[in-house]
């Protein structure tokens, strides 16, 4: 029997997790606030759709405060495993001159969330949109509730 897995938003943190978990073992669904998944990837900036920043992981690590805050994350999945696993997905990166990374030039962030929902549908995630989670009740159990159209 597989295991369910409710994901509480689908932006990104939330549609990778979706797309790495195995099929064969959970049940996926995300629960989702607005009418899609990664709204954030289409007001990309004049700048790009920046993913990861490319500095050396035992520095990278440094930038965020407290220091060990994400050390054992970072450490376990890195800015270029990152890059290595869009790649297998069909996303090709670059680093800019900032030592931030994008999508190759000309690959517009439409295109990446494309990719991004294509690997969802293939994993058969299954995507509630408006939705909204309401918390745990006294028994621990959590609750939906779809929201109303404004």
């Amino acid at each position: 029997m597989l295991k369910r897995v409710a994901i509480v938003g689908g932006g990104s943190a939330g549609m990778m997790l979706a797309a790495t978990l195995d099929p064969e073992k959970y049940k996926v669904t995300i629960y989702e606030r607005n009418v899609a998944l990664g709204r954030k990837f289409l007001v990309a900036g004049d700048g790009g759709l920046n993913l990861t920043h490319s500095e050396d992981i035992e520095l990278l690590k440094t930038l965020y405060n407290p220091a060990v805050f994400l050390d054992q994350c970072l450490q376990s999945f890195t800015n270029q495993d990152l890059r290595n696993w869009l790649k297998e997905l069909g996303v090709e990166t670059f680093v800019g001159t900032s030592k931030r990374v994008f999508p190759t030039q000309g690959t517009k962030p439409i295109e990446v969330l494309k990719v991004l929902l294509a690997k969802l549908n293939a994993q058969n995630v299954r995507i509630k949109n408006q939705h909204e989670w309401i918390g745990w009740n006294a028994e621990n159990h959590t609750g939906w509730f779809p929201q109303r159209r404004r």
